[in-house]
């Protein structure tokens, strides 16, 4: 052994030492190493023998906190939505999928809203929809244009609180409720 793999050595091990004076575990293998399952049901202890070959237990409790630790880290934040101040845009349960066009295929609805004046909504796979015009988010006072799928009309309180949307063969969107 070299004097660097010496010092490495030391490192690693203070390190591992520390970790587990704070309360958490770190557990280093090497790719041609099998590790041992170690479950989060009890007091399992998986064990270490990378370092000089003797058994070093690490409790699965360590490695749980790691892990969620770790998967915290890797979770995307949420998706930003820039409007202006003062308008809410579209809120949780605007919309909900009433019926697919091909049951075996995955359909969504996206939207948004534009000045409050505004709604674009996108569809896929989407043969009816309820929209919840309590959730839009828009300035009722103004003239509010809906463009679903590319075509504009005019959006009204006069079904308030919510429409029900139904594609026709052609592709247009009517009202049925």
């Amino acid at each position: 052994m070299t004097r660097q793999h010496a010092i490495l050595l030391v490192a690693v091990i203070a390190s591992m030492m520390s970790c587990r004076e704070a309360g958490s575990a770190v557990v280093s293998k090497s790719s041609s190493e099998v590790s041992q399952p170690v479950t989060s049901n009890g007091p399992a202890q998986a064990t270490d023998t990378t370092t000089n070959g003797s058994a070093d237990p690490v409790t699965s409790s360590g490695l749980a906190e790691n892990t969620a630790a770790i998967e915290e880290e890797l979770t995307p934040p949420p998706p930003l939505d820039f409007r202006p101040p003062g308008q809410p845009g579209l809120q949780n349960g605007w919309a909900s999928i009433e019926e697919r066009t091909d049951a075996a295929q995955r359909a969504w609805i996206e939207g948004s809203t534009l000045n409050a004046e505004k709604v674009v909504i996108e569809t896929n796979n989407v043969r009816r929809f309820e929209l919840n015009l309590a959730h839009l988010g828009v300035n009722w006072s103004e003239r509010i244009a809906l463009k679903i799928d590319g075509s504009t009309s005019e959006l009204t309180k006069k079904r308030w609180p919510s429409m029900i949307l139904e594609r026709t063969p052609a592709g247009a969107w009517v009202v049925i409720d």
